[in-house]
């Protein structure tokens, strides 16, 4: 079951859902979290499937209580 990750969550290493993907947590601050897809580097740009037909964002930085940030238990 899914539920909205909590700040327990971002400090113990859990892997966040957002938009549909995987994600680590990069560096988490008072009030913000980076999200990396894992093995990616932040600030960068993937093109998951045929090459060329569009690009994603490996990072979001995001507020510490984003709606959008999922767990899974």
């Amino acid at each position: 079951m899914a539920r909205r990750a909590t700040v327990n969550d971002l400090m113990s290493g859990k892997l966040i859902f957002y938009w549909a993907d995987q994600y680590q947590v990069w560096w988490l601050s008072d009030t913000h979290v980076c999200l990396c897809l894992p093995g990616c580097k932040p600030n960068a740009w993937i093109a998951p499937y045929p090459a060329g037909t569009y690009a994603k964002p490996t990072s979001w930085i995001l507020p510490i209580n984003h709606p959008g940030m999922m767990v899974f238990e």
